[in-house]
Order: structure tokens, then C-alpha cells, then sequence
């Protein structure tokens, strides 16, 4: 009887143990599939939000429209800007995040809305840059459209801003597989 016990506790000790290590191995594999989608989707927005704001950059985008701003304001005559077509959507430079936008919600709540905020705000500057493209502005006064400009020039200023602090929390969450929850 002894031994029957013994057995009984030999083998619901090796039932427990095999349970135990695949609830274990189950989350690890879940943990480690859900920490490699972070990572993958951190590294992903954070290359294409400081590839965009570098290419703004050295392409003096930003120069540009401050220079047209400074003509406005002398009523003088302004070009529409050749980096923005009539014919194209304001979101459509941003394929990772077009192709990942039901994913972002991996990165936690706060990298979530920053990222979102960022897209949308760059968004909203390529929509008015479109919208000058397309001839939108030309019946604006100079002034007018000068403060405009001048507005939509503050919004690239924010987005810049946010593009620094971000990179820093994606690299982060890129690197960790973790995300911030402050």
C-alpha cells in the first residue's frame, strides 16, 4: 500500500511538474513573441519618424516655407512647394505605419498616442502643403496665408519636439521588448 502511495504521489508530482512547465513554456513563448512584436514595431516607427524629420531637414523643407512666409508678409509673390503634389494623400509617406497601424496598440498606451500624435500632426502639415499645392491658398490675402504658414510652421516645431522624445522611448522599447507605462 505504501508503494501504491508513494507511486500516486510520484506520478501526480511528474503531472503537476509536466503542467507546470508548459504553462511556463507557454508563456515564456507568448511573452517572447509578444516582447519580439514591440521590439519589431518600436525599431519600425521610430526609423521611418526620424527618417522623415531627417529628410525635412536636409531638404530645407522648413527653410523654404519660412522663407515664403517672409514674402507673404511683404506681399510678395510666393511659389507653390515642390515637395508636396496635388494628387497625393497626407499619410502616404508613411508606409510602416500604414501597413502596421492595427499593431501600434502593442507598443502600450503612452507610446501609442505619441506615435499617433505624431503622424497626426505631421499629417495635418502635409495636408496644408498638399492643399497649397493644389491652389487652395491662392485666393488668400498674403497676410492671411502668411499666419497659416506661420501656424503650420509651430505644428512641424511640435512634431519635431516629439519626434526627439520619442526616439528615445522607441529606441528603448526597440531594444527591451518592454513598453513604458508613464
Amino acid at each position: 500500500m505504501e508503494d501504491i502511495g508513494i507511486s500516486a504521489l510520484s506520478v501526480g508530482g511528474t503531472v503537476v511538474s509536466a503542467a507546470l512547465a508548459a504553462y511556463v513554456g507557454a508563456r515564456w513563448s507568448h511573452s517572447h513573441a509578444e516582447r519580439l512584436k514591440i521590439k519589431s514595431i518600436a525599431a519600425g516607427l521610430n526609423a521611418e519618424i526620424k527618417l522623415y524629420v531627417e529628410m525635412v531637414e536636409k531638404r530645407r523643407h522648413a527653410d523654404w516655407v519660412q522663407t515664403q512666409i517672409g514674402r507673404l508678409e511683404r506681399s510678395l509673390p510666393v511659389s507653390s512647394p515642390d515637395f508636396a503634389r496635388p494628387d497625393e494623400t497626407p499619410i502616404e509617406p508613411f508606409v510602416f505605419f500604414n501597413a502596421h497601424l492595427s499593431d501600434v496598440g502593442v507598443l502600450g498606451p503612452v507610446l501609442a498616442i505619441e506615435a499617433s500624435r505624431w503622424y497626426s500632426i505631421v499629417s495635418l502639415v502635409r495636408a496644408t502643403m498638399i492643399d497649397w499645392a493644389s491652389g487652395k491658398y491662392d485666393a488668400y490675402p498674403p497676410a492671411d496665408f502668411a499666419l497659416v504658414l506661420h501656424d503650420e510652421m509651430e505644428l512641424w516645431c511640435e512634431a519635431k519636439r516629439l519626434a526627439v522624445d520619442l526616439d528615445k522611448k522607441l529606441t528603448k522599447a526597440a531594444k527591451s521588448g518592454k513598453v513604458p507605462t508613464v
